[in-house]
């Protein structure tokens, strides 16, 4: 998504930086039977390439279903760019459909280095994510919140790169569910390197994700070893990453009843988790207002930035009709499962984690003491912590480019992996 669409983020400053967050974060294609009433889920027609069978979705997770070759994205320009939908599985192992985007270099060789980019989809939109924006054209809506994530992967690709950009939300745009995510950017993976489709079956991967995308990086990391073992990645870069969202659900509610021009997000990942866990699991709409059912129904469909305008200045008042979200058990249990600081498998695979301390939204500390764990509880994972300056949130991504670029380059050229981090004490 291009920063320069994001008028809300501009126009609020620093309390979206305090906020924006929050959450930044596939089942089959219909509800189960326990899912939460009608008006959260989107609504739109899912595309004929994306429908698929039970016994599609079946198939050993990773698995290829089909391709499809895209033409005319303004950004990528005539680089070789696929649709791709194969085998996944959700939060609970259920068999679901998941898709992504392969965009080749100008030549594949043997060994072509592929970058995995989880960019911050933060919608809940299922149109929102990379490959069903490919042939959107300049100036569509779904065009403007790839075009970050796109002309990433035009870098990558001059270099060439292979680039895989995965729909980690799901085909019900199931933001912050962040388990089923990293599966899904596992499985996408999986489906690109063991079919021969696009030459990429020697190649290694790195993922690399900031946000949301990061959520979503670190979860398909920490998955890796007991969800796909034989995966072709070999490292992970993720920056940003919020890593406790009832930590951000309390930075919400310490703004009392002051609008929050960032409500959207709180507004987004709840439904968007509710949407995975169903309301059996996690209560969200049932639990609104007039006010708050309303915007929710008019959101689902919806990308980051009128997402954000529908739930602006809203506070959980008049979302919700009461002050403290935390006292819904459900939501902070669920929210728990979703977040690193609680999540307890740990990567195996080497990490080089950014981002700024001067964050206010997502303060680098928390997840400081995330790598922290890490290191105690294996001190040779190799692990580079790298703070930025900042101060903003974006700004860390920009300045760490260049170092992860480098990382990137190193890890794909077989060099060993530097280990800088150390288990050092909290305060």
């Amino acid at each position: 998504m291009n920063v320069a669409h994001h008028h809300p983020l501009r126009r609020t400053g620093v309390l979206i930086a305090a906020t924006a967050l929050l959450a930044s974060t596939t089942t089959a294609l219909t509800p189960t039977a326990s899912a939460a009433p009608q008006p959260i889920w989107d609504d739109s027609p899912t595309p004929a390439f994306y429908q698929t069978t039970q016994a599609q979705r079946g198939m050993k997770h990773g698995t290829l279903i089909r391709s499809q070759r895209v033409y005319g994205n303004p950004v990528l320009g005539s680089h070789r760019a696929y649709r791709t939908v194969f085998a996944s599985r959700n939060t609970f192992n259920k068999p679901i459909t998941g898709s992504a985007a392969v965009v080749l270099p100008t030549k594949v060789k043997a060994g072509t280095p592929i970058v995995v980019i989880n960019d911050m989809i933060n919608s809940l939109g299922r149109s929102c994510q990379p490959s069903f924006a490919l042939d959107a054209k300049h100036g569509n809506v779904y065009a403007e919140h790839n075009e970050r994530a796109y002309k990433e992967a035009l870098g990558y690709l001059k270099r060439g790169w292979a680039v895989i950009l995965p729909d980690f939300l799901g085909m019900n745009g199931e933001y912050g569910a962040n388990i089923m995510s990293g599966r899904v950017i596992l499985d996408a993976v999986d489906a690109a390197t063991t079919s021969t489709v696009f030459g990429l079956h020697t190649s290694k991967a790195v993922l690399t994700g900031y946000s949301g995308g990061g959520m979503a990086t670190m979860y398909a990391a920490a998955q890796q070893p007991f969800y796909s073992p034989h995966s072709h990645i070999i490292a992970a870069a993720a920056g940003g990453t919020p890593v406790d969202l009832p930590w951000m659900v309390n930075l919400f509610q310490k703004l009392g009843d002051i609008p929050n021009p960032a409500f959207g997000y709180a507004t987004g990942v709840l439904i968007g988790m509710e949407r995975e866990y169903g309301s059996r699991r996690m209560n969200v709409y049932g639990r609104m207002t007039p006010l708050g059912k309303s915007i929710v129904r008019k959101s689902r469909t919806l990308c980051h930035d009128e997402m954000l305008k529908l739930s602006e200045n809203q506070t959980p008042k008049t979302m919700f009709g009461v002050t403290d979200l935390l006292s819904m058990q459900d939501l902070v249990k669920v929210g728990r499962e979703n977040s690193l600081t609680y999540y307890r498998p740990i990567p195996t695979m080497p990490l080089f984690i950014y981002g700024a301390y001067t964050d206010i939204g997502v303060p680098l500390s928390l997840m400081q003491r995330v790598v922290i764990r890490y290191k105690k509880a294996r001190p040779q994972l190799p692990i580079v912590f790298a703070p930025q300056i900042g101060p903003n949130h974006m700004d860390a991504f920009r300045q760490a480019q260049p170092l992860v670029q480098r990382w990137m380059a190193d890890r794909f050229a077989g060099k060993p992996a530097p280990n800088t981090a150390i288990a050092f004490p909290e305060g």
